[in-house]
């Protein structure tokens, strides 16, 4: 501890604090920064019990989140003709036009757990929503599908389909503007990507619901927010989702690092218990055993020559700090080039060879006239 505690002053005197950059926004429960959680219990009928749905801040997440340990984690529960729901949402955009949206990505950690019967796995991630209208009047309700293979009958969206294998139990990106479907089930359940969706409805703007409550068919949010992540079928079958109720029956997943462009100005939202302390480490230090302890309470600045390597890739790359035990950064679409000096901020797993840190491109910098 006291080689940690060494280098945390080292972060310090240095002025490395990730936490301190612009585009990152830290969301705790302390501090919601106009976030709102919500959640509604499940139901049976003839049972008298509720199901609880339960969304809260955890301090530690698994391995791989690009923010550091700390995530919103989601678990609608049960509930079969009522399934539970978890909400987490802004109205920090409210008339913001979606065709001046540059990017929505975000990150998510689903278990490979789910409905019933136990071994058939949730057939959705926590996914994003967004309340908008076209005349200030009329309103649309937008739900991004990430997983399944779209089809379409008589102009109708279905999409019953499950995610891969590979999406469970590991961090993933989800790209909202170039990845799944979307789905507007007020507008005769239309689906299609983002550039579509915007042909469609060119001048669409997120707008605040009338009021709080997630009745099916009315501008209501549990939040009260026009942007949303939800978890949990909104009732029990669509036309549309098949088994709606299969989203997230019992399912366990975790959110965090969701970022969101307008006019080419990202904010990224970092979802935790409270801030966690950072730590800068030489390549070599990444591989001590204390690391296996400290990785869910800290979060790991490493720095060196970026290698060009079978590694660089838009997303990945090593950096070696002379040591000759590089560091592979995991960053997507990280911009920075081979043979450039830079210093990365995020989550480290050092159960792998090399070492991996997992992190967001902007919490990579170039530094500038400094050489190994």
């Amino acid at each position: 501890m006291r080689r940690l505690a060494l280098v945390a002053g080292l972060a310090v005197l240095f002025g490395f604090c990730a936490d301190c950059r612009a585009e990152t926004v830290l969301v705790t429960p302390s501090n919601m920064q106009g976030w709102v959680a919500a959640s509604a219990d499940g139901k049976v009928t003839g049972d008298p019990r509720n199901y609880p749905a339960k969304g809260e801040f955890r301090e530690s997440s698994p391995a791989g989140n690009p923010l550091g340990p700390g995530a919103y984690n989601m678990q609608p529960g049960g509930g079969l003709d009522i399934p539970g729901q978890v909400w987490l949402g802004t109205d920090a955009y409210n008339g913001v036009y979606l065709r001046d949206i540059t990017r929505l990505t975000y990150w998510h950690y689903t278990k490979l757990t789910g409905n019933n019967p136990p071994n058939e796995r949730v057939s959705q991630p926590p996914n994003l929503q967004l309340m908008v209208t076209r005349d200030g009047i009329n309103y649309r309700y937008f739900i991004h599908m990430p997983w399944g293979t779209p089809t379409w009958e008589n102009g109708e969206l279905r999409n019953d389909g499950i995610g891969p294998l590979s999406d469970y139990g590991v961090w993933k990106m989800v790209d909202c503007m170039t990845q799944g479907v979307w789905w507007d089930p007020y507008g005769g359940d239309w689906g299609g990507t983002w550039s579509e969706l915007l042909q469609r409805y060119p001048q669409a703007r997120l707008k605040t619901p009338v009021s709080v409550g997630n009745t099916w068919g009315l501008a209501q949010t549990l939040t009260g927010c026009s942007l949303n992540f939800e978890w949990g079928g909104r009732k029990v079958t669509d036309r549309v989702t098949g088994p709606w109720w299969k989203e997230g029956y019992w399912g366990d997943a975790f959110i965090d690092a969701f970022t969101i462009g307008v006019n080419g100005v990202e904010t990224t939202y970092d979802f935790d218990v409270a801030p966690k302390p950072q730590v800068i480490l030489n390549n070599r230090a990444t591989r001590d055993p204390i690391i296996s302890n400290a990785k869910s309470r800290f979060v790991f600045t490493v720095f060196g020559k970026v290698d060009f390597n079978q590694y660089f890739t838009a997303d990945t790359f090593t950096v070696d700090d002379g040591s000759g035990r590089p560091v592979l950064v995991r960053a997507f679409n990280h911009g920075v080039n081979p043979f450039e000096y830079v210093k990365a901020t995020g989550t480290l797993d050092n159960t792998k060879e090399p070492v991996e840190l997992t992190t967001t491109a902007d919490r990579v910098a170039v530094l500038s006239g400094f050489a190994f």
